[in-house]
């Protein structure tokens, strides 16, 4: 009995590793390989967006969670027909054409050669592109915080909501969606902080998709006509004081790709006994062109992305309680004493050096 249950706690501590690295566009790829202690993870997400279409290739050890990025070669494929290479990007990446869009009605697939061994994407059709009518926000008071003195405290958070239109045929023709989000905020630095002479900068810190999980829905499990779905949330702090957009990407997804996201999710969200039973392997769709016994995780994803901005003033969000003592967001650096002179209430930082120089540029469509 006591050797079962090592085993349990290590299989789930091997779970507890994995899942913060097995993530491309955050999406975890979780899979147990009793024989192997090393396996391939091929991953990822190419739409029509105007981005990078990036593809990784490592090795994971199962057993220490270490990640060693391949070396490999790749091409895709259109309708069936080999459309063109893939490039090398970076160490363990292969990179689509810049100019590479997913067009509907067409069907994708890749090859990927690594370790002498070629593996392949299941073909995927690229549907009609799925539209949101609009993007919401409500703010709601929860109490899961900690006070000063550790006892439970509210927490004032931005809810954020997809709305779209359920047809009448949702489960005779179900629709699959997918939401990532991103979200980016203005942030002033002044500089000489108390000085009459003050300068203030301004920058746009981004919480980039991959911070965030991906939701997932099926109309199937909608009523037909206005549906209002919860995409993510965000504490309202600082970030808020000024200008604050929240940018929502849903990716029209196939049914195939709906199951792996709901049993991956399943089993990241699992809160269950830590001797419950290990959930069945959950497979991606590539394989192995030569041996079938030979399993990859990972899934490649093709999609076609609509893409809505919601906008949030400060004073939109109604909350009387958030402060800026000098104009500038938590956490702040730490502050040097110099010549005996306390610290200002929250000592101002440079934009370029805490929040990198790409921040100082402005997104094109800030002022719409």
């Amino acid at each position: 009995m006591k050797h079962y249950f090592e085993h349990k706690i290590m299989r789930y501590s091997i779970l507890m590793i994995l899942i913060p690295l097995l993530v491309a566009g955050c999406i975890s790829e979780i899979e147990f390989l009793d024989e192997e202690n090393s396996f391939i993870s091929i991953s990822g997400i190419i739409t029509d967006n105007y981005q990078k279409n990036i593809i990784t290739i490592v090795r994971v050890n199962g057993y220490t969670g270490e990640v060693e990025k391949l070396k490999a070669t790749g091409a895709y494929y259109k309708d069936g027909a080999m459309a063109g290479p893939l490039a090398q990007f970076n160490s363990g990446e292969l990179v689509f054409p810049i100019d590479f869009r997913v067009e509907e009605g067409a069907s994708y697939s890749v090859e990927i050669k690594v370790d002498n061994k070629v593996y392949r994407s299941h073909p995927q059709l690229i549907g009609p592109k799925l539209k949101m009518d609009s993007v919401s926000f409500e703010v709601n008071t929860r109490l899961d915080g900690t006070s000063s003195t550790g006892t439970l405290a509210n927490t004032i958070y931005a809810d954020f909501f997809a709305h779209i239109t359920v047809p009448s045929d949702h489960r005779e023709n179900p629709q699959f969606y997918r939401w990532q989000v991103d979200e980016i905020w203005e942030h002033r630095e002044v500089k000489n902080n108390g000085d009459p002479e003050d300068t203030v900068n301004i920058c746009y810190p981004r919480t980039d998709v991959t911070e965030y999980p991906s939701v997932i829905v099926s109309t199937e499990t909608l009523e037909p006509g206005s549906a209002k779905v919860f995409i993510n949330s965000r504490e309202i702090g600082r970030t808020f004081l000024h200008k604050h957009f929240f940018n929502a990407y849903l990716h029209t997804i196939n049914e195939p790709l709906y199951r792996f996201y709901d049993k991956s999710q399943q089993l990241i969200d699992d809160n269950g006994s830590l001797y419950d039973v290990t959930p069945a392997a959950i497979d991606g769709n590539l394989f192995n062109a030569d041996d079938e016994s030979d399993r990859v995780l990972g899934v490649i994803e093709f999609a076609q992305v609509d893409t809505l901005r919601l906008g949030i003033y400060g004073y939109e969000t109604k909350v009387s309680t958030i402060t800026d003592y000098c104009q500038a967001d938590d956490p702040c650096r730490e502050f040097v004493f110099q010549g005996g002179f306390p610290p200002p209430p929250c000592p101002c930082y440079d934009c370029d050096k805490v929040f990198g120089a790409q921040t100082l540029i402005k997104p094109d469509y800030w002022d719409e």
